[in-house]
């Protein structure tokens, strides 16, 4: 469905974004974070035509979720570590961080 396709379509954005190399393996882990999620959701949609499908999204969609939220969470230590702070207001275009949308300290 469309939401698992912006789901993709952010994965695929994500990995566009040049990224310093402390942060290179929190970042994969947010694209692909981002892509499975994208397969997960659009199983999920599939339920009435494919409801085993369906289900196994449903149940993927759970463990992903927490999956994509460690990666939030390691991403920021990273940028804590490097003290690197988001500008205020920066948006949540890609994943909260607008691409980097970042001001050194």
């Amino acid at each position: 469905g469309a939401i698992g396709a912006m789901y993709s379509a952010t994965a695929k954005s994500l990995l566009t974004v040049t990224v310093p190399p402390e942060a290179q393996s929190a970042h994969l882990a947010l694209v692909n974070g981002y892509a499975r999620m994208g397969a997960a959701v659009t199983d999920m949609a599939s339920i009435q035509a494919d409801p085993v499908r369906g289900l196994v999204g449903i149940s993927k969609y759970t463990e992903l979720a927490a999956q994509l939220t460690q990666s939030l969470v390691s991403l920021n230590s990273v940028f804590r570590t490097l003290g690197v702070t988001i500008e205020s207001g920066a948006g949540s275009t890609l994943y909260g961080l607008s691409a980097y949308a970042v001001s050194s300290n």
